[in-house]
């Protein structure tokens, strides 16, 4: 029996200790032994030591304090009642929910009736009683005899009062209740507990509150406590204060007209005094309960700059503030310095940059020290959500396999890793939402919800083009549009799109006919039918769902719906089944707090969904530490776990040490003592013990440069601490030390400043290597994107569609890098309208033109059309989509009547096949009018409608058949073209365009349709060549109201580095367009 604290610097000397310990059996064979940790990760790593040292390690009970005393007082307490759980947390809200409204009539509520009369409904209040019930569980840790003062009438104010509330309908067996009845019945004499181990370790935890110290110091009376607690150092530390702490008590001494001198403060160690406070005041707790001491102290080798300060540590030398001259002070040479890798501060300009400089780091860590293995490695960092991202992106994709390093990311809540949790969030927040086809489709992505209707991800991609294709925007129908308050129109609502899918499948195609005012959807094959009835199930599956959540509840009748909803929905595979029953569990625990409170009111979808998302933020995903890998966590406390390397990410001046975010009512804030909780306190500990935990390296990396101007952004202060201390106790000759170990990087991975010899930055990235020397190149010689060298395969195909080669003129860059690099620049990520178009753009009114102007020129009514193009969802809803299209129709009617008056007979079309340069050009050629190809445009003619219609008009020209149309007119708004036959010259010109379609698809060709005709129009009217270039630069560059051809993201990326403008250009621009400027001949301007 007794309390026997066993204390090291080293955890490893402790475990040796505890083996020690465990080693001797206990009086009975079957029992267990009992120890107390206080994170996962201490027992993992406990359970594989004890494995290590004993070859087998079982039969052992491992507990953290909460569960420890639980089990304890169902030992000691023998009427110990279920109301214990009424003062759970989450159960005492619901409580706290249910007696507010009746305590707000006491005048000691007003400020909490304030509180409340403003917005906020039932959200608000139930925030608040989260805020409460977490107040009054630390009241039943941190200030027991408080809350116990409270239930026998003492004290005053709200507090006191709600309080009362809440204990005097039941037996209150709260925390700070049991323990006064655990003190009552271990005292007793000759009690016996039969439940009691004979030993108990608490192991590896830096600070516990008095209140389970003073329950430990009981049981040290009935069985043997032992406590192996790390302590920093080896010298007694209890009275050393940090500067703060010597400022403030300095305030308090002024009246008394006393010096810091002569108030004598002991600092000792300056980052021990900074950084220990909270391992001070515990340490200084357990002393008070005068324990048997065992100290197992192990100094460091002082071989590097880190054991070095973990020696000054140990032995509480402060080298902070000395001077050069100072007999403490280090001196260390800069070969030492530079060969010295055991302390590394790297500032990045991202939390992506520094896991990129972390891999590499680690990539040459295993190159220079093969001794150190991925499972020696700790990774933390303050926000692990933030940078779980990152490292798997970094981790997941090395450029070589031998680059691969075996990791894994724990502390990872559900809520933020499980896509299947996220999306039961994003369903409960389509309530009273619109139902646009991005929210739709984003919770169809999850794969549970497919597998549940049975769809693939390749369904998917077709499901993604019907909601585009029939302009699905928002809204479920027009019942459900008008429900939110606007007009109740149909069209872009789901329902239209189903409609119009629906027909489409059901009828047969039929070019734009109406049914019923229904636009059938054509583009639907048979096999696609089954995806199309899963598509529509889904969907009415999540708008009835959603809809029947939009009622209140009680917390009962939620219980069943969001049951309901999973059930539904979701479909798990093996691997989400943990995920879905942890979420499954936090649903059924409604029904539990319902009892248990015996809150029945109802309560909306917001405060449900606020509920289930508090509880899962404690819930984390199953994963177990120390795997082999690399281990990447969450800083939290009791990390004190020792690895060969500590790398601490994300260790920014607002990220840690953390601030305490309390409550105004907090009375434990309001009066602190000694072994209160503290997260700045803690945090500041955590950084200690990894800075003692380390074994060989501590690498620190933070955001240290703003991505934005670049500027400089302070460390933590924790870091920053530490790098004074080393600035002042460790010199290096005419140099700054702080420089040899602080290491700034590069805003780009592949700067080459991470390729040159001497430079200090290293990159194990082939990749960026050669992004590198290609930007370092930049500066001395510009290459193009797509060199002249590059020369792809050409395909041996003997035939040309007329329509691919047509297509291949109006962009032979777009034409070259799709089909035969297979690039894709300004391929817009097809992002879908969530809302109903209000006006038509530029394009859609240039198409509905066409339309319009092919009705007109036909002498057929427009009204079909203009119901056809309503349904098909293109115009802006009611009066705002008449008036759009009706001022389209004059100038149509009138730009129709020019066309109309060029044309004779009626149109035809004619089937080519035509060879020429040893190809044959096949396709068909439309709109043959009584011996004329007429093409109209209701937009001013571009560049590549004049190379289009001069395509046709020189294999019309060309073939032998004298009854094909020889003249061709195009006629455009602003002019009207007109080429003659050239019938002896076709196939000489157009054997031109055959030879450059063949280059164009093996290499970049230097033609750029409006460029290419502005130099031969320039050339025509006599100008000169340099006239000429300049006027291709301007149809190039543009001007401040349309852009140039170069703003193509296509030639933008293909000639960022290079004149457009060459020699080739000048050549191919001439042979091509200038028979096109001869013989293609304006009439009107």
């Amino acid at each position: 029996m007794g309390l026997n604290v066993y204390t090291s610097n080293r955890l490893e000397r402790l475990v040796e200790r505890l083996a020690e310990i465990v080693a001797q059996p206990l009086p009975k064979t079957l029992d267990s032994e009992i120890v107390i940790v206080q994170s996962f990760g201490m027992q993992q790593w406990l359970s594989l030591e004890l494995t290590r040292r004993f070859g087998i390690w079982t039969n052992c009970h491992y507990l953290f304090p909460n569960m420890f005393l639980n089990e304890l007082y169902e030992g000691f307490i023998k009427d110990m009642s279920d109301d214990a759980l009424l003062f759970e947390r989450d159960v005492l809200t619901w409580r706290i929910m249910k007696a507010l409204p009746a305590c707000l009539e006491n005048t000691d509520f007003a400020s909490i009736n304030a509180y409340l009369k403003t917005d906020g409904g039932v959200l608000r209040v139930w925030q608040l009683a989260v805020q409460i019930a977490n107040v009054f569980d630390q009241y039943c840790i941190f200030r027991p005899e408080m809350v116990l003062k409270w239930e026998s009438g003492h004290g005053k104010g709200w507090q006191a009062d709600l309080w009362r509330h809440l204990t005097n309908s039941v037996k209150p067996d709260h925390k700070a209740r049991l323990r006064k009845e655990f003190f009552k019945a271990i005292r007793k004499p000759h009690h016996e507990i039969h439940t009691l181990p004979c030993r108990i370790a608490v192991f590896g935890i830096s600070s516990l509150p008095p209140f389970y110290m003073g329950v430990f110091a009981a049981l040290a009376e009935r069985c043997e406590i032992n406590l192996f607690l790390m302590n920093p150092s080896q010298e007694y530390w209890g009275e050393i204060k940090s500067d703060y702490e010597i400022a403030q008590e300095t305030r308090k001494k002024i009246p008394l007209q006393l010096s810091v001198d002569d108030l004598h403060y002991e600092k000792g160690n300056s980052l021990l005094a900074s950084m220990g406070r909270l391992g001070r005041d515990f340490i200084g707790l357990i002393l008070d309960y005068n324990p048997c001491v065992h100290e197992y102290f192990e100094a460091p080798a002082r071989t590097s700059l880190l054991h070095h300060i973990q020696h000054d540590i140990l032995t509480m030398i402060d080298r902070g503030g000395m001077t050069e001259d100072d007999a403490q002070t280090i001196l260390l040479t800069k070969e030492q310095i530079t060969a010295d890798t055991s302390i590394r501060i790297n500032s990045c300009h991202s939390p992506m940059r520094e896991v990129e400089v972390l891999h590499d780091f680690l990539l040459n860590l295993f190159a220079h020290m093969p001794d150190i293995k991925p499972s020696d490695i700790l990774v933390m960092t303050p926000d692990i959500e933030q940078y779980a991202p990152f490292i798997h992106a970094v981790f997941d994709v090395p450029e070589r396999e031998v680059q691969r390093i075996p990791y894994f990311v724990a502390d990872r809540t559900i809520k933020h890793q499980s896509i299947l949790v996220k999306k039961f969030f994003s369903i409960l927040e389509l309530n009273n939402s619109r139902f646009t086809a991005t929210a739709v489709l984003d919770i169809l992505e999850c794969p549970a919800v497919q597998r549940r209707f049975n769809l693939s991800p390749r369904d998917l991609d077709v499901i993604h083009q019907w909601v585009r294709e029939t302009r699905v925007s928002w809204g479920i129908d027009a019942e459900y549009r008008s429900r939110l308050g606007l007009p109740a129109i149909k069209h872009n609502s789901w329902q239209s799109g189903f409609e119009r899918l629906l027909l489409g499948y059901a009828m047969p195609a039929k070019e734009e006919q109406l049914f019923q005012g229904i636009l059938p959807y054509t583009n639907i094959e048979g096999s696609e039918a089954q995806v199309l009835g899963q598509f529509i199930t889904f969907a009415n599956t999540l708008f009835s769902t959603v809809l029947s959540i939009e009622q209140s509840r009680s917390l009962r009748q939620w219980h069943v719906a969001l049951k309901t909803l999973l059930d539904e929905l979701f479909l798990p595979d093996e691997d989400e089944i943990p995920d879905t029953n942890a979420l499954r569990c936090t649903i059924e625990n409604l029904s539990r707090y319902e009892e248990q409170s015996g809150y029945t009111h109802e309560i909306d979808r917001a405060v449900i969904t606020a509920v289930l998302e508090n509880a899962l933020r404690e819930e984390y995903v199953s994963t177990k530490f120390l795997t082999g890998g690399v281990t990447c966590c969450a800083m939290l406390p009791m990390r004190s776990i020792p690895f060969k390397v500590i790398c601490l990410l994300g260790m920014n001046d607002t990220a840690f040490p953390r601030m305490a975010q309390g409550v105004s009512f907090n009375l434990i804030e309001q009066h602190p003592r000694r072994g209160d909780r503290s997260v700045r306190h803690e945090d500041r500990y955590l950084f200690l013990e990894s800075l003692v935990s380390a074994r060989e390296i501590l690498y620190i990396s933070y955001v240290g440069q703003s991505i934005r101007d670049n500027s400089e952004m302070p460390p933590s202060v924790l870091v920053s601490e530490l790098l004074d201390y080393i600035q002042q106790g460790y010199k290096v000759p005419d140099a700054n030390i702080t420089d040899f170990i602080t290491v700034k990087h590069r805003l780009q991975a592949f700067s080459p400043h991470y390729f040159e010899p001497e430079g200090g930055l290293y990159s194990y990235s082939q990749e960026n290597c050669s992004a590198g020397m290609a930007l370092f190149e930049e500066h001395r010689t510009a290459r193009p994107f797509i060199g002249d060298d590059i020369v792809c395969a050409m395909s041996e195909q003997h035939i040309i569609k007329l329509e691919e080669i047509s297509r291949f003129f109006d962009h032979p860059a777009k034409y070259f890098l799709n089909k035969t690099v297979g690039l894709y620049f300004d391929e817009n990520a097809e992002l879908f309208e969530d809302c109903e178009p209000f006006d038509l753009s530029g394009l859609e009114k240039y198409h509905i033109g066409q339309r319009l102007c092919s009705q007109y020129i036909e002498n057929k009514e427009d009204s079909c059309l203009i119901e056809t193009i309503r349904a098909a969802g293109l115009l802006p809803h009611g009066n705002a989509g008449t008036a759009a299209l009706q001022s389209l129709i004059p100038p149509l009617k009138r730009f129709s009547k020019t066309v109309k008056s060029h044309l004779c007979g009626q149109p035809g079309a004619v089937t080519i096949s035509f060879p020429c340069e040893g190809f044959t050009l096949t396709g068909t050629i439309k709109n043959l009018w009584s011996g004329e190809l007429v093409h109209y445009r209701c937009a001013r003619i571009r560049a590549r409608d004049r190379l289009r219609a001069w395509l046709e008009h020189l294999i019309l020209n060309g073939a032998a058949d004298p009854s094909l149309p020889k003249k061709t007119l195009l006629i455009g708004t602003d002019h009207v073209f007109i080429a003659d036959v050239i019938a002896e010259k076709a196939c000489f010109y157009l054997q031109s365009f055959i030879r450059a379609y063949r280059r164009g698809m093996q290499t970049l060709l230097y033609f750029y349709p409006e460029s290419s005709l502005a130099y031969c129009a320039s050339l025509n009217k006599g100008r000169s060549r340099e006239e000429a270039l300049n006027a291709a630069r301007r149809a190039w560059q543009g001007n401040d109201y349309v852009p140039g051809e170069g703003a193509d993201p296509y030639y933008e990326r293909c000639f960022k580095n290079c004149d457009p403008f060459t020699e080739a250009f000048e050549e191919l621009s001439q042979e091509l367009c200038e028979p096109i400027i001869r013989y293609q001949k304006s009439t009107t301007g």
